[in-house]
C-alpha cells in the first residue's frame, strides 16, 4: 500500500464464522465520542487452522478495504469468511 494507509486500531476479536473484518470509524475515545478510528479485526479462534500466511492474507485483505474506505472513495463492508470471500 505504499504507507499511504492512515491509522487504525487493530483488534483480536472472536466474530462467528469471520477470520476478520474492517469497521471503519468502530472506535470512538473515550472522552471525545467525535473523535473515531477504523478498526482491523483478526479473529485469534481462527489461529490453529491457518497457516502465518493465511493470517497475514486475512490482514492484507483487511487493509484493502481500509484503502478503499479511505483512498478509493469505494463503499467497504462485510467479513471475510474461510474461503477468502466477504460474506
Amino acid at each position: 500500500f505504499g504507507a499511504c494507509l492512515p491509522t487504525c486500531l487493530i483488534t483480536l476479536q472472536r466474530h462467528r464464522g469471520a477470520y476478520g473484518y474492517f469497521w471503519k470509524q468502530g472506535f470512538a475515545a473515550r472522552n471525545n465520542a467525535t473523535l473515531r478510528t477504523d478498526e482491523i479485526a483478526l479473529n485469534p479462534d481462527t489461529f490453529a487452522e491457518c497457516t502465518d500466511k493465511d493470517i497475514l492474507s486475512t490482514l492484507v485483505h483487511e487493509m484493502a478495504h481500509l484503502w478503499q474506505a479511505h483512498l478509493a472513495g469505494l463503499a467497504v463492508g462485510g467479513t471475510t469468511t474461510g474461503n477468502g470471500r466477504a460474506k
